[in-house]
This record gives structure tokens, sequence and C-alpha cells, in this order.
């Protein structure tokens, strides 16, 4: 679990920090923010990382949801949808 946790958090920082650099380089594109993660605990530490780097998500047009596809349990996917 240790392994998939840092892993995700590796994947997070990677997502987040793209979208910070990319975000100047071309404003004309409508980069979105996504949260990634595995479980609502990562999405929710992944919201956090965003927030650190001054990046409100309740402010942004669209925010989308990684890894939902590759979920097989459709309540958990409620659960993280209604939580953030």
């Amino acid at each position: 679990e240790q392994d998939l946790d840092t892993a995700v958090r590796f994947h997070q920082q990677r997502t987040v920090d793209n979208l910070i650099e990319l975000r100047p380089l071309a404003p004309d594109i409508p980069w979105m923010p996504v949260l990634q993660g595995w479980t609502l605990q990562h999405d929710l530490d992944c919201l956090a990382m965003y927030t650190d780097a001054g990046i409100d998500l309740a402010a942004e047009p669209r925010v989308g949801l990684g890894s939902v596809c590759r979920r097989q349990a459709t309540s958990e996917i409620n659960e993280i949808v209604a939580t953030l």
C-alpha cells in the first residue's frame, strides 16, 4: 500500500506541476486541472496539492477526475464525486 501511495503522490505532483508549467507557455489552450488518485483520500490529497500551489479548483470552469474508467466500483465513484 505504501508503494502505491508513493507512486500516486509522485504522479499527482507531476500533474499539478505540469499544469503550472503549461498554462503560461500556452495561455490560449484551456488547460484543465485533473484530480488523480485511486481512493477518495488520494483525490483529496491531490486537491490539497492544487490548493497549496495557489490553484482554486472551485474557480476553474472544468476539473477532470482521473482514473475513473479503471474503477469497477460505481458506488465508490459516486462517493468520490459527491464528496468533491
